[in-house]
């Protein structure tokens, strides 16, 4: 069983995916989070291997990870570059940048080498070009990304949409032609 957690790095989301790695030996993870303020690779740090962090690449240049007959990972051009706006929340992981049209693939593939149950993409439920992609690998996704807090969501209404509304509507346009999507577990906000 494959799921799809938005949110993964956030409190809840962080310890939900513990949860599943540690109920069900056989499940896969695949970790979609933007690493806002409320997400940390530390919150993973117990379960989140070296090169399993991937970043859609922002300027077409991309590593590709290869694996030989022995299931041995090769990395070339291993390290993505940090993105100011990650800064302090990569917190010692150097993300693997992936050409962006070949996102799903390379997940995929990273999953059935066997190397890690679980994969850690940075990007934004909203981003179609990433969900579209991340979906189809996915048994079950269990969407945990909202954007929070009251005072925020005054201050800020419009993040509150795109994020809470417009990320639950693109996970499900991309689950729409995918039948091997079992169910689709929505958790939301009282912001909504």
């Amino acid at each position: 069983m494959t799921y799809l957690v938005t949110g993964g790095a956030g409190f809840i989301g962080s310890n939900f995916t513990r949860h599943l790695l540690l109920s069900d030996p056989e499940a896969s993870v695949i970790i979609l989070d933007s690493l806002s303020y409320a997400g940390r690779l530390t919150n993973l740090a117990d379960v989140l291997p070296p090169f399993s962090v991937f970043q859609p690449s922002p300027h077409g240049e991309a590593a590709r990870i290869e694996f030989d007959d022995t299931g041995s990972m090769t990395v070339s051009f291993p390290v993505a570059e940090t993105l100011g706006r990650w800064k302090g929340r990569l917190e010692g992981w150097s993300p693997v940048c992936l050409p962006r049209d070949n996102l799903g693939k390379d997940v995929g593939e990273f999953l059935r080498s066997g190397r890690s149950r679980i994969a850690f993409v940075i990007g934004s439920c909203v981003d179609r070009s990433i969900t579209d992609q991340l979906v189809p690998l996915a048994d079950r996704v269990i969407n945990l990304a909202a954007e929070t807090h009251v005072d925020r969501s005054i201050r800020d209404a419009e993040r509150f949409l795109i994020g809470n509304v417009l990320g639950v509507h693109a996970l499900l346009e991309a689950a729409r032609g995918c039948p091997n999507v079992e169910k689709i577990l929505h958790v939301s906000t009282d912001e909504v």
